[in-house]
């Protein structure tokens, strides 16, 4: 029996049925569930059209992640940048390739994963994620990739052995003593850095590296004296394994800007390193788009890589939208099913380009629509700090005066924040928010309600605010689509 219809590059309508959907050809649930898998669909791999969905590529970020790989042994980096930005996609990447290359050993902590705000379920965490009983091989494999030639067997069976009892003082720590864990992880620490001193002179080889994704929600660690002291030998032993005794490499990585300030006034700004991830430039903008929107067809019709965008819908998306990589894939997502008229035998490709481009429209339409009315009424809502519902009272860490509970701005202070971010292209110097009239405590009060974002200058990174001139920190709007929802706001109040 014939299918209904099928398409040009000769697959059929049920083809298409999703991987991990009953029906599939093609489907290998076992595979497609493999973490990090970065392939995209190609005939020594055919994947199909939803694979993207389950695992989006790794797109570009070469900057960053090069920076990420040849950090020096001991760096505590305080990683920064907007929401949605890639920052947790660069992390896990750089996890999967130091575990790929046998590099060293990350240990990734998700602060998003549950709720870590005291000693104990923190280093519950922290020892689940450091897969002890894997350490071993990779700085054994490590240590000979490292040095390039056979160690001798004795040495190898000193090192292995004095790894084995580090791993199981480790193994044997109870979760519910944080103290202890983080002595025997450092003593752990120590007996890696051993095994490669008089072989490779301190290189990173097999290097363990601490990650903490959103790790602005340590501000949310139980508040009794108690499990205070427990946070602040925390951050304590970060800065020691890293700055001190060279054990680790740490990387803090946060959506909030003002975690640098937090973490300033805790251990002491001179000792992390900052760095910034923010947007993806136009050029980048445009193939991250591009790569979303046809990937997922490609296996089927190779020639839709050659698809041309039609250049007015891509201005007015990407006017809207930035940079922002989430909301690029998320925009891509939706409009790529429209790619499937072009590839049915025997269209009028003519005409089927006119109707795909008019059906994206339409799509592209409803879709910034609605998150235009979202976006509004939530920044509406800075008009009457007041009146703020309770999930919206965010105290600040930065500042004693921002324990209080409710909102520290006026509606005329709100009001004129937005009208300088919005008359400066999105971007305003702080000193110059300052200088206007907005009060130090109004002005951080709407960043840590996230009203406004707070950018300070990194070591590195933070390419896409490069056409700014002015001084920094600097005030800006979350997203582009928040900075049109500040214009919005204005517009309703004449402004």
């Amino acid at each position: 029996m014939e299918e209904p219809w099928s398409f040009a590059c000769g697959c059929s309508l049920k083809d298409l049925i999703p991987d991990y959907l009953p029906g599939s050809p093609h489907a290998n649930q076992e595979e497609l569930e493999q973490p990090g898998s970065l392939e995209l669909p190609s005939e020594e791999n055919p994947k199909l059209m939803a694979r993207r969905r389950i695992a989006p590529f790794f797109y570009n970020r070469a900057l960053e992640l090069g920076r990420l790989e040849t950090a020096g042994n001991g760096e505590l980096l305080v990683l920064t940048g907007p929401p949605n930005s890639g920052k947790s996609a660069l992390l896990s990447e750089f996890k999967e390739r130091m575990q790929a290359e046998r590099k060293g050993f990350p240990i990734l902590i998700d602060m998003r994963a549950g709720k870590f705000n005291t000693a104990a379920s923190f280093s519950r965490e922290l020892k689940a994620k450091s897969a002890v009983p894997l350490i071993s091989r990779v700085v054994s494999e490590g240590l000979k990739a490292a040095v390039g030639v056979e160690i001798p067997e004795e040495v190898e069976m000193e090192t292995g052995q004095a790894l084995k009892e580090a791993v199981q003082h480790v193994e044997s720590a109870s979760p519910d003593n944080m103290t202890i864990l983080l002595e025997r992880l450092e003593a752990l620490f120590s007996t890696v850095k051993a095994s490669f001193t008089g072989f490779t002179h301190g290189a990173a080889a097999a290097f363990p590296t601490l990650i903490i994704d959103e790790a602005n929600r340590l501000y949310e660690w139980s508040a009794s004296h108690e499990e205070q002291e427990n946070l602040a030998t925390l951050q304590e032993w970060l800065v020691m394994i890293t700055k001190q005794k060279k054990l680790a490499n740490v990387v803090l990585a946060s959506s909030e800007d003002s975690f640098r300030i937090w973490m300033g006034n805790r251990v002491g700004r001179e000792r992390f390193t900052v760095a910034v991830v923010g947007d993806l430039g136009d050029e980048e903008s445009f193939e991250f788009f591009m790569r979303g929107l046809t990937s997922p067809w490609e296996y089927y019709c190779p020639s839709v890589k050659d698809y041309v965008f039609p250049q007015a819908l891509w201005e007015e998306i990407h006017g809207y939208v930035g940079g922002r990589m989430l909301l690029l894939d998320r925009v891509a997502a939706k409009l790529s099913p429209h790619l499937a008229c072009l590839m049915v035998k025997g269209a009028d490709m003519k005409e089927r380009s006119k109707e795909v481009e008019a059906e994206m429209k339409q799509t592209w339409n409803s879709f910034m629509v609605s998150l235009r009315s979202a976006l509004y009424n939530e920044m509406l809502l800075g008009c009457g700090p007041h009146s703020l519902s309770a999930e919206w009272k965010r105290p600040g860490p930065t500042d004693a005066a921002l324990a209080e509970t409710k909102p520290l701005w006026t509606k005329e202070e709100y009001l004129q924040l937005l009208g300088m971010i919005t008359a400066r292209s999105g971007v305003v110097s702080e000193d110059e928010v300052l200088a206007a009239g907005v009060s130090e405590q109004a002005l951080k009060s709407l960043i840590m309600h996230n009203f406004a974002h707070y950018r300070d200058i990194g070591e590195w990174g933070g390419t896409d605010l490069a056409w700014y001139k002015g001084g920094f920190p600097v005030v800006m709007a979350m997203s582009m689509p928040y900075f049109h929802a500040m214009k919005d706001v204005l517009a309703r109040h004449g402004l």
